[in-house]
């Protein structure tokens, strides 16, 4: 079991009554990749993988994957530093922030925190807001810490992975800020805020994948009931490969993964999770709304697709069913709102 120590100060945020601990200390690049990880998405993900994910929230990959790119001109800038010249040098002097993993209490991971003790003449005292953090991992994939800003700082300073080989770092063994929300009421929705509060002040998050996460925790939009059945069903839609022994078209066609385009589903538009959900949620649901069994909705919808589809022989040219040939709402007047 490979583990690490060090001291942190701790200090308290209090919000209306609620105690948000807080420790701050210095930790070097490589044992911060060594100790924590990244809860993202993959780059090359799947539509239907991150809304089969989403299917039991919290979703357990919610921050945007690695920019390699971002990495390297990172590095590169850092690796400029000329013994000669310290008007080359480059030093990230605002912290790292960094939060407990879902990992905790698997084999092997694990945080322990307590109070830094001194001896003074005979006795063992306490140092007042100093404490003693030790992190645990056994070596495998998992990790105690999550990284919730700060990942391309940490791999462009350290030895990381995600560079070339040979690429050595003259800060990857110095000690650079870091802070650390490690206590209980740090759930993983909390965490997931954090990060998305501070990702919109730095550099924004695509929209669509802001949009998700935030259904995956039931922050913004989808503390409201009717947003989170709509997406609901959204997620069957594009998550289920088959609705009545036959391939269900809109499978892996709308789009989650903001890296990854999709096409238009016949006479529909393109989707996004973010243009489907609102559609549904506002022809389909009210506030008032529960329990929507989101499957027999989309399997509901699949089969009304199919049929106009099979049964109007203009549905891909002048049709009045799709629109093209001017709406006539007494046959379709929801069907409308699907349409370009």
């Amino acid at each position: 079991m490979a583990s690490i120590s060090f001291s942190a100060l701790r200090s308290i945020t209090n919000i209306h009554g609620r105690e948000y601990v807080m420790y701050s200390t210095f930790i070097t690049p490589n044992k911060l990749i060594e100790y924590s990880s990244v809860p993202s998405y993959e780059v090359d993900a799947e539509h239907h993988d991150i809304s089969s994910r989403l299917r039991e929230p919290p979703v357990s990959k919610w921050q945007r994957p690695m920019d390699f790119d971002r990495v390297r001109n990172l590095r590169n800038n850092i690796d400029r530093a000329n013994p000669e010249d310290s008007d080359e040098d480059t030093l990230m002097a605002n912290p790292v922030l960094l939060g407990r993993s879902d990992k905790i209490g698997r084999d092997g991971v694990s945080i322990t925190i307590q109070p830094l003790m001194t001896e003074f003449g005979m006795q063992r005292q306490v140092v007042q807001d100093v404490h003693q953090i030790t992190l645990h991992r056994d070596g495998g994939n998992d990790k105690p810490l999550w990284i919730l800003d700060g990942q391309h700082r940490i791999h462009g300073l350290g030895e990381s992975n995600h560079l070339p080989p040979n690429n050595s770092s003259l800060l990857a063994e110095q000690k650079i800020p870091v802070v650390l929300v490690l206590d209980e009421n740090f759930t993983s929705k909390f965490l997931a805020k954090i990060f998305t509060e501070v990702t919109t002040k730095a550099e924004p998050m695509d929209l669509l994948h802001q949009d998700w996460m935030q259904y995956s925790f039931r922050f913004a939009e989808y503390t409201n009931i009717a947003a989170q059945e709509a997406m609901k069903v959204v997620i069957e839609l594009n998550s289920t490969q088959v609705f009545d022994d036959q391939a269900n078209p809109f499978f892996n066609r709308i789009q989650f993964n903001p890296n990854g385009q999709v096409s238009p589903i016949g006479p529909i538009t393109a989707w996004t999770a973010i243009s489907a959900r609102k559609l549904f949620e506002k022809h389909f649901f009210n506030e008032n709304y529960e329990d929507s069994e989101a499957n027999i909705i989309a399997r509901a919808f699949v089969r009304f697709y199919r049929a106009m589809r099979e049964l109007d022989g203009h549905s891909d040219g002048f049709s009045k069913l799709t629109g093209y040939g001017g709406m006539k709402k007494i046959l379709t007047t929801f069907w409308a709102y699907f349409l370009n």
